[in-house]
């Protein structure tokens, strides 16, 4: 004991079992014990190494650290110990948890970024792939996916086919975003039916916008090829010629109504669909019931 009645170390801690069963019988207490003394920094590195193990994040390394920090400065004072050695071991433990802090606050950073970037791109994707399948069907982007290189061509049992056609001379800048918001419109009425828009095409002043069932959007799903065909999709489709026709007719673009004629053309039977082409290809239905739906139009 010092001149203040305080144990004092006088002894190397070779059996901190025996250290810790006899703490309250030994004549000399304040012997060095394994958790302050001894192994101290095999402990640090140890306990330090648990944090890259768990991957913990800033907040909770901070935690740890001050936790573990408190406990150490606890047991040095409990056990009477002081001096040089005490002092250098403790601030040999803070100098390695505020690292262990720093890393895990620019790992968590470098990782939050790489997060935001691969979302970034992940949406780019998505919007893109969203782009793409308003021109090919999924159905048909994934066949041409597996065999790109292939003419894909196949056979639908029965499709329903259905042509608009409007005439509009178009030779401006406000003629075209007439027409677009025009098409804008058909293409509302076609969603909100579930039918699928096959495509539009100009032809001078004649306008074809072009609405298929959707079992023309999935021409490699057998099990829906397969499957006997539905007369709804005809008695819809004939419901949505007639809703194209009234939205036509009450078309107004810039607050003023627009004097516009569609005529209707729809038509039921088998047909092709093929995927044509190496460069920019492009998904066609063929077969007489497209042209018995487009002549049909034509002349309405």
């Amino acid at each position: 004991y010092d001149d203040s009645g305080l144990p004092t170390m006088q002894c190397h801690d070779d059996n901190p079992a025996k250290t810790l069963l006899e703490w309250g019988t030994v004549d000399e207490p304040g012997c060095s014990s394994v958790m302050v003394y001894g192994s101290s920094t095999v402990l640090i590195l140890c306990f330090f190494m648990m944090y890259s193990t768990l991957n913990v994040g800033p907040k909770t390394s901070v935690v740890c650290t001050a936790v573990a920090f408190v406990v150490c400065l606890s047991f040095s004072i409990f056990a009477g110990r002081s001096g040089n050695n005490e002092m250098l071991t403790l601030s040999l433990f803070l100098v390695a948890g505020l690292a262990e802090i720093v890393r895990c606050y620019l790992k968590t950073a470098a990782l939050r970024e790489e997060f935001v970037a691969l979302k970034v791109r992940k949406f780019a994707s998505l919007q893109k792939r969203r782009l793409l399948h308003t021109l090919i069907p999924p159905n048909v982007l994934a066949k041409m996916s597996s065999k790109p290189e292939d003419t894909l061509c196949t056979h639908i049992k029965m499709v329903t086919m259905m042509f608009c056609a409007v005439d509009y001379e178009v030779s401006t800048r406000s003629d075209f975003d007439l027409l677009a918001a025009y098409l804008e419109v058909l293409d509302h009425e076609v969603q909100r039916s579930g039918m699928f828009k096959y495509q539009h095409v100009s032809c001078g002043s004649k306008h074809y916008y072009i609405v298929a069932c959707p079992r023309a959007a999935c021409p490699y799903d057998a099990t829906e090829q397969e499957a006997e065909y539905p007369a709804r999709l005809c008695h819809s489709m004939v419901h949505l010629g007639g809703r194209l026709k009234e939205s036509t007719a009450n078309f107004a673009y810039q607050g003023q109504r627009r004097q516009m004629h569609l005529s209707v053309g729809i038509h039921c039977g088998p047909a092709a669909c093929v995927v044509l082409g190496k460069c920019r290809r492009f998904f066609c239905v063929y077969g007489n019931t497209v042209n018995t739906a487009s002549r049909m139009a034509s002349n309405a």
